[in-house]
């Protein structure tokens, strides 16, 4: 067991190298940020007082992650199944964590979360530059210095023009190379924050999500911005709207933005565009999944088989881009439908804290419930898996753990 002091330290660390995660470590071909390696340490947080079979989200990941190694047996790129189960775990190590330090330290873990928001900044800026001035982006991207904090493999796919959207000069990603999961990113540390305002009212969470928001507009995502009026809205309608005032502004001022930078002619046709994009490729699902529907595809055989259907079609080579498609191919339908209980799970947790009469709870089920929906959402048209990218599992599980530490506390006063 490590003491609290170090596991404290450490869950700093992870905090704030999530947002630049710093890509040092080359081993069998792949390269490992500092957090993959920070999060190791903190395995023995494993070990609490709180068992994992007691919470269906966290139970639930565990089967997934006993699917996932599974399915190395019939899988044709097995570094890829070992670091997705690598990422569930490091997922469950950092929610008992974010508990175990907020039952004890409940106020350092809060300010803990303040200072990684203070760090968002700078991915912030950097899309905001890089939208009003691609060539700076593209100057980022493809020198030396952006190796540290964009993984060097999906660089040098870059280099081999695989398909990315950091090309368009309407779009920009900071530290991402695709503007959609930057939007993602963004978005899901936007509700973070309005959730923890609404909790507790400290200002400092309102204007970090108000610069947070412009963040999301600049990253120039459609799906994004789609996703931040629904999500903006379903909130209003959600709570009582005096609570809440402060999001009506923000919406309307983004309506603006969207209808200042993106016509309306010209944002439906890329919306269509993409949309018939994503048919051809869910079809492939479809006549995939007749042929493999207990076992899936296997890690690595999606792509292999994909090259032959792009040809004929005349359409660049994709990924599922589907978040239950993506865990129907790699790992069987067994992990599709745990896919769908956790999203279930979650957002059944996130309604539950809302409903309690209490202010703390109820902001940090607006927290949970509506990040995660971004996070699940965007997923149903992309690739960064079912607890998002490597930045987003972090800042997710990390306010999970710290919610339920509430939520048990607030059970157990009810005894």
């Amino acid at each position: 067991m490590i003491n609290k002091n170090l596991t404290l330290l450490l869950f700093i660390a992870i905090l704030i190298t999530s947002v630049f995660q710093l890509y040092f470590i080359h081993l069998f071909g792949s390269y490992f940020s500092i957090v993959f390696i920070l999060i190791i340490l903190l395995i023995p947080s494993l070990f609490t007082s709180l068992k994992f079979y007691e919470i269906k989200i966290i139970f639930y990941i565990i089967l997934l992650i006993s699917i996932t190694l599974l399915s190395l047996i019939w899988s044709v790129d097995i570094k890829i199944g070992l670091k997705n189960a690598l990422w569930y775990l490091f997922f469950v190590i950092l929610f008992f964590t974010a508990f175990k330090l907020t039952t004890v330290r409940p106020s350092q873990v809060l300010l803990s979360m303040k200072i990684y928001f203070l760090f968002l900044l700078i991915p912030i800026i950097l899309i905001i530059v890089f939208r009003l001035n691609p060539n700076i982006e593209a100057s980022f991207i493809y020198g030396s210095v952006s190796k540290l904090f964009i993984n060097p493999n999906i660089i040098a796919q870059i280099n081999n023009d695989i398909l990315t959207n950091i090309s368009d000069p309407n779009k920009a990603g900071g530290f991402f190379v695709n503007a959609n999961v930057a939007g993602t990113y963004l978005g899901v540390n936007y509700f973070i924050l309005i959730g923890l305002f609404i909790a507790y009212r400290n200002r400092y969470y309102l204007i970090m999500s108000l610069i947070t928001s412009i963040g999301i507009v600049f990253a120039g995502s459609k799906a994004s911005i789609l996703i931040f009026l629904l999500l903006n809205i379903s909130l209003l309608l959600r709570k009582q709207w005096k609570k809440i005032f402060f999001l009506l502004p923000i919406v309307i001022i983004s309506i603006i933005i969207i209808h200042r930078l993106l016509p309306l002619e010209s944002f439906n046709n890329e919306i269509l565009k993409t949309m018939n994009i994503r048919i051809l490729i869910w079809s492939f699902a479809v006549e995939n999944f007749i042929s493999h529907p207990i076992i899936g595809l296997g890690f690595g055989e999606w792509m292999q088989r994909f090259e032959e259907y792009a040809d004929s079609n005349a359409i660049h080579m994709f990924p599922p881009h589907n978040t239950i498609i993506a865990l129907w191919s790699d790992s069987g339908i067994i992990a599709a439908i745990l896919g769908l209980l956790i999203i279930y799970c979650t957002l059944k947790y996130g309604i539950a804290l809302q409903k309690i009469r209490n202010k703390q709870l109820n902001g940090l089920g607006v927290a949970v419930f509506f990040s995660f929906s971004w996070v699940f959402l965007q997923g149903m048209g992309e690739n960064f898996g079912l607890l998002g990218d490597e930045h987003m599992k972090v800042i997710l599980a990390i306010i999970l753990g710290y919610s339920y530490a509430y939520y048990v506390k607030f059970l157990r006063s009810q005894v």
